[in-house]
């Protein structure tokens, strides 16, 4: 951020000041895209076969608790 507030050399305080916030505003937009491409890559990268595991897994559980409350019970 400081190099791109070098490079503008401001000859006033006010010009200084609306620079860095114009500078500060397209980072935090840069950063914002960033996030947004990260999450669209992780739901690309995500199959069906996954989440049908995932469902398996927990239903597969879910019998395991059944079980132990029978044999608890018993």
């Amino acid at each position: 951020m400081s190099y791109q507030l070098r490079e503008r050399n401001p000859e006033t305080l006010e010009q200084m000041q609306s620079n860095d916030v114009s500078v500060e505003a397209n980072l935090l937009a840069k950063k914002s895209r960033m996030r947004n491409k990260k999450r669209v890559v992780i739901k690309e990268e995500t199959s069906t076969s996954d989440g049908k595991i995932d469902s398996l897994a927990k239903s597969v559980e879910r019998i395991m608790d059944r079980l132990e409350n029978m044999e608890r019970k018993t």
